[in-house]
């Protein structure tokens, strides 16, 4: 008897903290948001590999209600004559399904 009662109480509970735990990390997606913008910009950038990306964008603030994540972030890397050039780098990216591997999105480099 005491064993039924421990499965009926313990099932839900076991049940609730699986589901919950599934749940994709907010602090994880935006820095996936941040490494997919850096993707995303590098594809634009004259010399990718010379880009310094700071740790941690400007600014950055989603997922919106539309799902999208926006990103601001000044960076520098070569420019075509092997001097630095800074650079101001905007991107709107988004997961879908949320938590999921894809990600599609554009970024805007200006400078």
């Amino acid at each position: 008897m005491a064993l039924k009662i421990l499965v009926r109480v313990a099932a839900p509970i076991l049940a609730i903290a699986l589901l919950t735990s599934c749940k994709p990390d907010p602090k994880a997606l935006e820095f996936t948001a941040y490494d997919m913008c850096q993707q995303f910009a590098d594809d634009q950038m004259r010399d990718p590999d010379s880009t310094e990306w700071p740790r941690k964008p400007d600014t950055i603030s989603g997922p919106d209600s539309t799902g999208n994540y926006n990103i601001s972030v000044a960076v520098s890397s070569n420019n075509g004559f092997a001097g630095k050039t800074k650079a101001v780098v905007t991107c709107t990216v988004y997961n879908s399904p949320a938590g999921s591997d894809t990600w599609t999105g554009k970024a805007v480099v200006i400078g």
